[in-house]
């Protein structure tokens, strides 16, 4: 999604190995495809998430898997863009919910879908640009 200034990006293309790109370790289509080899019947993340709760070894490797990448991920984009906020949304925020301590110390904002975690980062960039500008024009008048 595009930022105040323009820019965009998307992690899930980002290579992580010399084959290996982030989209295979954060999406919830290649993780369940992943568990599908070690048991068939796997059809969403919620089977994982199950699976995980019940102790199964390969359900546990591919979710402390996509915390590792997903804390990598979360460090970079705070180490690098400062954000004022972190807004996850998409399929696996389910994962991040359920799972305590899953994530890195931080203050993050949930969306139920991608879709509307991409309309609170768009409300909250607007937001921030109209609370600025009102912050200038006061300023500009005091100096006046």
């Amino acid at each position: 999604m595009r930022g105040s200034t323009n820019s965009a990006g998307e992690i899930e293309d980002v290579y992580v190995g010399m084959d290996d790109c982030l989209y295979e370790h954060l999406m919830e289509i290649s993780m369940v495809e992943r568990a599908r080899r070690f048991s068939p019947t796997v059809s969403s993340i919620g089977d994982i998430l199950k699976a995980n709760r019940m102790g199964l070894t390969w359900a546990r490797m591919l979710m402390d898997d996509f915390t590792s990448h997903l804390n990598i991920v979360l460090q970079l984009v705070r180490a690098m863009l400062d954000p004022d906020q972190i807004i996850l949304g998409g399929d696996m925020t389910d994962a991040v919910r359920v799972i305590p301590g899953l994530l890195p110390d931080g203050d993050y904002t949930f969306g139920e879908r991608f879709e509307d975690a991409c309309a609170q980062g768009a409300a909250a960039i607007a937001l921030s640009a109209a609370l600025h500008e009102r912050i200038d024009a006061a300023m500009a008048d005091e100096l006046n």
